[in-house]
């Protein structure tokens, strides 16, 4: 799924009425990994330290809360 599908889907967990932790952990890592691949692309070079900084919060997140 692209990062944009994926960042819909996280949308759609966070607008329930109560979150889906077992959806929105592993979607949180795949976020992750998919935003640390654009850091190391040349579309994300002018900004790479943040994008590796948001793809690491958003993965270690994501394994916090699937255990």
């Amino acid at each position: 799924e692209p990062i944009a599908g994926n960042l819909g889907a996280l949308r759609g967990l966070l607008s329930a009425d109560e979150i889906d932790v077992a959806a929105a952990g592993p979607l949180l890592t795949t976020l992750g990994e998919q935003v640390r691949q654009v850091a190391v692309s040349d579309v994300g070079t002018p900004i790479a330290d943040k994008l590796q900084r948001l793809g690491e919060l958003l993965a270690r997140e994501g394994r916090s809360i699937s255990g």
